[in-house]
């Protein structure tokens, strides 16, 4: 009897653990995970920007930017973001040498569950 009652308190002390550990994570929220400059002249430089916000309970930190080309360039106003804060992504897209429908994308890494966050970024250049 003895046993058994040692291996449910373990139990319940790893659930009561694991949902105390769910609570104290980071979450990256982006204002929009889509970016349309919509229809834009060629070969000119435009500048968007999205607002990151912690919307979880323990610090958050953006590990690594990158673009899928190098036609975008971006920056970040904070890559720690405590609880309930936030941090501006600016980037910009230059339309040098390219036409028609675009899709071009940046990928965030951070200290989250998820690992990875895509803003996808698209412009009709005519």
């Amino acid at each position: 009897m003895n046993q058994i009652s040692i291996n449910i308190t373990i139990v319940i002390l790893l659930l009561i653990s694991s949902c105390t550990s769910i609570k104290d994570k980071p979450q990256l929220q982006l204002s929009t995970y889509t970016y349309d400059f919509g229809i834009i002249k060629k070969d000119t430089s435009y500048t968007g920007s999205v607002v990151l916000t912690n919307i979880g309970n323990s610090s958050l930190h953006i590990e690594d930017i990158s673009a899928g080309c190098s036609c975008t360039k971006s920056t970040l106003s904070n890559c720690d973001i405590q609880p309930g804060d936030t941090s501006l992504l600016t980037f910009t897209y230059n339309s040098l040498g390219k036409k028609g429908m675009q899709e071009n994308y940046i990928i965030l890494k951070a200290n989250t569950d998820s690992l990875i966050y895509v803003l996808q970024i698209n412009a009709n250049i005519k």
